[in-house]
């Protein structure tokens, strides 16, 4: 039989589980108003959880649970909870953890996250002052990424300061979402996960793209781009390669390129394309994007059982990476053929997506000396 304090850890380390789910729900636009639905039905055993990590011995256990929870619910919480009552106190909390823990990266990131609570609630030079503890120690530590994210905060408070105004809630949830990725990000660092990095990449990413900071958004992408190619992860080596494309082409509307003209122009409008910083594409491009994560995990199963599919699966997602490849390469090497060449190899993704879905779903697929027989 299980002791109480052993019940009491289950009980805590299952609804950290999905207070994070909740999180991931609520951080896709898609999903978020289904994340605060969930959230509000397990709002108070959530709650309970987070009272019941405050009251246990401070240890390295403690602290580490305790700082994810408050990375998991400041997002969601923000629209549910008093941020001065509640979400400030707890982000405090946090940071009193990572100094526990002797995590600078961590303290620093809580207190970047500690400026933008103020920030939202237009307390600004207290924000500020929180921003700029927090470049300090990225400074010291000489962590380049999070000292240059930090300074992203520091100026925009900066500049609301001139403004004498805080700035709309809508743009401080998009700042408060960059402390659940970055957390996330660090965290795979730590268990050497390079799928979750690469995921926790790319959704800090899309973030500065909301925000329009084209540069730190293209930065992470290329990051995630790097990680997936050394560990031959197709699927975040997509997404992050569309998400540097729609980077690279929004930052070239800001800089005033014009539409396409003649030929280009006469492909995209066929195939009702909007030349625009929402260009259409990437709506499709999001539809199919599953679709290349499906058949992974459905090639890995496959390769686990000498399924000789998987094989054929595997070389149909590579040709799908070229592809890719070729569209952001064209973005950004031949502006005057990069629209002709994304709908070309738009359509060649998905005549190789088809393809895999054929091999999935045969009961008998011809082997790879059949089809050579064959032509």
């Amino acid at each position: 039989m299980p002791t109480s304090n052993e019940a009491i850890k289950r009980h805590i380390m299952y609804c950290l589980t999905i207070a994070e789910t909740v999180n991931d729900l609520f951080l896709e636009k898609k999903t978020q108003e289904r994340g605060i639905n969930v959230f509000d039905r397990v709002r108070g055993q959530v709650d309970l959880a987070m009272i019941r990590v405050l009251q246990q011995d401070t240890n390295n256990e403690t602290d580490i649970v305790l700082a994810r929870f408050a990375d998991a619910v400041s997002q969601v919480g923000m629209m549910r909870y008093g941020v001065k009552e509640t979400l400030i106190p707890l982000v405090e909390h946090k940071i009193l953890a990572a100094k526990r823990l002797g995590w600078k990266d961590l303290e620093a990131d809580g207190l970047d996250g500690l400026g933008i609570m103020y920030a939202f609630l237009g307390y600004l030079q207290q924000a500020i002052r929180y921003f700029e503890m927090a470049h300090q120690i990225a400074d010291n530590i000489r962590d380049k990424e999070l000292k240059r994210d930090i300074q992203t905060h520091l100026r925009m408070a900066q500049k609301q300061m001139g403004y004498q105004k805080a700035s709309s809630a809508l743009r401080f949830l998009a700042l408060v979402r960059l402390i659940s990725f970055r957390l996330k990000v660090l965290v795979a660092q730590m268990h050497k996960n390079p799928f979750s990095q690469v995921a926790a990449l790319n959704g800090l990413a899309g973030v500065y793209l909301d925000l329009q900071k084209w540069d730190l958004s293209i930065g992470h992408y290329q990051r995630a781009i790097t990680i997936s190619r050394e560990h031959s992860f197709r699927f975040g080596e997509l997404e992050a390669s569309m998400g540097l494309l729609q980077a690279e082409m929004s930052g070239e509307t800001d800089a005033g390129v014009s539409s396409p003209t003649g030929v280009i122009g006469n492909l995209v409008s066929e195939f009702g394309f909007k030349w625009s910083t929402d260009y259409s594409v990437f709506e499709t491009l999001l539809e199919i994007a599953p679709a290349i994560r499906d058949a992974e995990i459905v090639s890995s199963q496959m390769a686990k059982k000498n399924d000789p599919r998987a094989g054929e699966i595997l070389g149909l997602l590579d040709q799908i990476m070229t592809k890719t490849n070729e569209i952001v390469s064209a973005a950004v090497n031949e502006p005057d053929v990069k629209h002709e060449i994304f709908i070309v190899s738009l359509v060649a993704i998905k005549n190789d997506l088809a393809n895999i879905a054929a091999i999935i779903s045969s009961q008998n697929p011809p082997t790879m000396n059949d089809r050579k027989q064959s032509r």
